[in-house]
């Protein structure tokens, strides 16, 4: 039986910047993923991308990662705008970026180049069969029949998390009785370097752009809608598309296939456990109107570094030092999580007096300098 100081469970975006960052501080890491591979890229852009901002930004530098991703876009702008008000937020940043939008296999790719050239990184391609808990580590028995053991088992394998299962952690469940269509268009206007993204009553258009005129489409639809878009040809559904975003980009054509899966919040009930802890999607899911999932979970990983770079090897297990790992994330993630619910529900009411009121309030926001820059910081943070 080899033995890891830390075995993370899940290969994806999270899971390898976490192993990366682990590596630096010298502990003998384990990677488990059955689907572990680099992605293929392509002149094609992906349609599956991440809203980046400053301190995720930072943090891949930390880890030598930023300039090895080889395609980004980044955005000053963001416009936000409502179909049942007159409310309308134009944030912009004249001196720095507000963040970046990069397709999710860019970031993956340099994070798998830079995992073959880490010595105390190993990977093993397979799925964990079960956990043990002993006095001071866990026991996995994997699916390809390999047995380790670790001091600290790490939960990074998204929302239908095994670990979190395995560890019989519970978590809460909300739909959100919507699904998210995900597709990237190609406009004749420029796209410049905003971000765009309106509220409708039965669904949010998000508008991020690739290039100069390419970009990544999330449009977030209620249950009903999308049973209707899913049974109208391409060019009825891009006409429906087009007048959820008031035919703002004009004449656009849909340049990959269209896909979609369902929106709900998910969290966990605890996030650790002794010798054991949950990580991005494991822990959290919330609704993707803002753009915050990735870097949620992003922000878990640069909380868990500040507490483990601290700490002796055979300690990282320890209860209490976990549960300030804790108390940190699950405050953030739980107020993030909550307003984007609240966002949610208020932009699906309609009677005049809420439409007044919301009007009122994005117009009084887009008229102060002062209450946009905090929002900025804020959600650069």
């Amino acid at each position: 039986m080899e033995k890891y100081d830390i075995v993370i469970v899940g290969g994806g975006l999270i899971g390898k910047s976490l192993a990366i960052a682990l590596s630096s501080l010298n502990f003998k890491i384990a990677i488990i993923d059955s689907n572990f591979m680099k992605p293929l890229l392509s002149k094609s852009f992906d349609k599956r991308v991440s809203a980046i901002v400053p301190s995720t930004i930072n943090f891949l530098k930390d880890i030598g990662i930023w300039n090895n991703i080889q395609r980004k876009r980044s955005f000053r702008t963001t416009y936000v705008w409502d179909q049942n008000s007159n409310g309308k937020l134009h944030f912009n940043s004249y001196k720095n970026d507000l963040g970046f939008v990069i397709e999710n296999n860019q970031i993956i790719f340099a994070l798998s180049n830079a995992i073959e050239t880490r010595n105390n990184i190993k990977f093993i391609k397979s799925k964990v069969k079960s956990i043990y808990k002993k006095e001071n580590n866990y026991q996995l028995q994997l699916d390809c029949l390999e047995k380790l053991s670790a001091t600290l088992v790490i939960g990074s394998d998204g929302y239908n998390s095994s670990i979190r299962k395995l560890a019989n952690i519970s978590c809460k469940y909300r739909d959100y009785n919507q699904h998210a269509f995900v597709f990237n268009i190609k406009t004749k206007e420029n796209l410049d370097n905003a971000i765009w993204q309106r509220f409708n009553s039965d669904s949010i258009s998000a508008v991020l752009p690739l290039d100069n005129n390419i970009a990544s489409i999330v449009w977030s639809v209620t249950n009903k809608l999308k049973n209707r878009l899913d049974t109208i040809p391409q060019n009825l559904y891009k006409q429906s598309f087009s007048r959820s975003i008031e035919h703002f980009f004009g004449e656009f054509e849909i340049i990959t296939d269209i896909t979609s899966f369902p929106l709900f919040e998910l969290l966990a009930e605890d996030y650790v456990k002794p010798n054991l802890l949950l990580i991005g999607d494991a822990a959290h899911r919330i609704h993707p109107l803002a753009g915050q999932g990735a870097n949620l979970g992003f922000g878990d990983i640069i909380d868990l570094l500040e507490i483990l770079s601290r700490t002796p090897k055979d300690l990282i297990g320890e209860i209490r030092l976990l549960k300030k790992y804790e108390r940190r994330r699950k405050f953030q993630n739980l107020m993030i999580s909550h307003t984007m619910t609240t966002l949610d529900r208020l932009f699906k009411l309609n009677n005049e007096t809420t439409r007044l009121i919301r009007g009122s309030g994005m117009n009084l926001i887009n008229s102060s300098e002062f209450l946009k820059d905090k929002i900025i910081k804020i959600s650069s943070s």
